[in-house]
């Protein structure tokens, strides 16, 4: 049976039966959330009791899209093993086993108004963070300097940097796994909050028994790892949880309509520069994209993408370090909302860039050793995770030059720490245009975002 996580009724928190069993499968529970409107399902592995060792920073990770906590099960508890830490991972609303209370296919009462928007997935994850996974600290109505390390895969990868720039009281470090640049359709004609109109519910529900058909699942996904073998019984978990929610194509239909992340643009150069504790001067504009969002994140950040993702390729994590650079002469996060100006660049803050090979768009996943022992060096402080010296035993294999890299063995899968992040061809800056030019174009989501706080 699941673990119970909490005392009963404690949080909101409640227990179920499992799905199945498995060495690599973490307890679950859910979270009542809204009034005990919706059921949040998620997974937590308790570090010190794993591995004897604790460390003060839990971590959650954060899934892509159409899959859900158990997209991590290779990677959670040998995370957990090797850092001591705490780590969660959670489904957002309208995915996995994440769902309102009696939902019926966006008819229920606990539906109406509903959104399955990435700023809804905000405001649920920043609630989460504050509600669960910093428990003691919230029920105190106060941080008291405890925050959380975000790992994010695909649109979670988005999702953590929403949160980082947005809440950077709440995040420790970021680490972005072939994280998507663009999330959001942003169709026209309906504001994505159900029941909705027919025509977008009927186009939902065609698409969404498309998509998930039993060999669209398994051929969708062995397009985006290099190694089909890897996928394992992965299509079938998706097509369970589709199978078993009652609210699918209604949450498939709002996903198409909704609007992209709420990201102010980041300012290029700061009017006056703002010391610590004060709001800088003048006001950024709204519509930003996922590269503005990493402008404005002030926490070290952690770059580990597939090399042979065809979707999230390594242009895109190119741009990403591109953009991390500049946040030294960026004002602190989302000034104009309000949040304090952070340091700029007397506090150097650390990124980096790592690339498997081969592997596609989810290292975590296709990849689980190199994945835990870069994402456990970088959890515990080493920022240089790849090329620190570490070789042999437990924290990895051989390490050497790799033309202008440091790369280093695990198995089959090599490592190599990029070092160069200019624009490399021609395509390669008309890609890097388009994407900005399609991010501005449809808009962001709320044009004044909720939930800034200082760091």
């Amino acid at each position: 049976a699941y673990l119970a996580l909490a005392a009963p009724g404690g949080l909101g928190l409640h227990t179920t039966p499992t799905m199945e069993k498995s060495a690599l499968r973490a307890p679950s529970s859910y979270w009542l959330r809204r009034g005990d409107s919706q059921r949040i399902h998620y997974a937590k592995v308790d570090g010190q009791a794993v591995s004897g060792s604790s460390s003060p920073k839990p971590v959650l990770l954060l899934n892509g899209f159409g899959v859900g906590w158990f997209h991590w099960e290779r990677t959670m508890r040998p995370l957990a093993e090797e850092t001591g830490a705490t780590v969660f991972a959670m489904d957002y609303l309208g995915q996995g086993d994440s769902w309102p209370v009696d939902c019926d296919d966006g008819n229920a009462p606990s539906e109406q108004g509903l959104r399955y928007s990435i700023d809804d997935w905000f405001d649920q994850t920043v609630e989460f963070i504050e509600a669960v996974v910093l428990p003691s600290a919230s029920s105190k109505g106060e941080q008291g300097g405890q925050k959380v390390a975000l790992v994010g895969n695909s649109l979670g990868g988005l999702l953590a940097s929403v949160i980082a720039a947005r809440r950077p009281d709440l995040v420790a470090s970021l680490a972005l796994l072939n994280a998507a640049p663009l999330w959001g359709g942003n169709l026209p004609g309906w504001d994505a909050r159900l029941p909705g109109p027919a025509l977008p519910r009927l186009v939902g529900r065609f698409m969404y028994d498309q998509i998930r058909a039993p060999g669209a699942i398994r051929d969708l996904l062995a397009r985006t790892y290099s190694d089909a073998s890897k996928l394992g019984a992965l299509p079938e978990e998706i097509r369970r949880v589709t199978d078993e929610s009652e609210g699918g194509h209604a949450a498939f239909a709002s996903i198409l309509w909704a609007r992209p992340a709420s990201i102010p643009k980041a300012p290029k150069v700061p009017k006056v520069a703002a010391a610590d504790g004060e709001a800088a001067d003048g006001e950024a504009a709204a519509g930003g994209d996922f590269y503005d969002a990493l402008r404005q994140t002030r926490c070290d950040v952690f770059l580990l993408y597939g090399a042979e993702d065809p979707w999230c390729s390594p242009p895109f994590g190119r741009a990403a370090m591109r953009a991390l650079q500049d946040r030294q002469k960026t004002p602190g996060p989302l000034a104009a909302a309000g949040a304090a100006a952070a340091t700029t660049a007397s506090t150097p803050l650390a990124a980096q860039y790592v690339e498997l090979s081969p592997c596609g768009h989810c290292p975590h996943h296709e990849a689980p050793d190199a994945t835990t022992r870069l994402l456990a060096r970088w959890l515990g402080g080493d920022r240089k995770a790849l090329g620190s010296g570490a070789t042999g035993g437990a924290t990895g294999g051989a390490t050497g030059a790799v033309g202008d890299a440091v790369g280093e063995s695990f198995g089959a899968v090599t490592a190599v720490r990029v070092q160069t992040y200019a624009v490399q061809s021609p395509w390669e800056a008309a890609l890097a245009g388009a994407l900005r030019w399609v991010a501005r174009t449809r808009g962001g989501g709320d044009q004044q975002p909720r939930g800034v706080k200082r760091a």
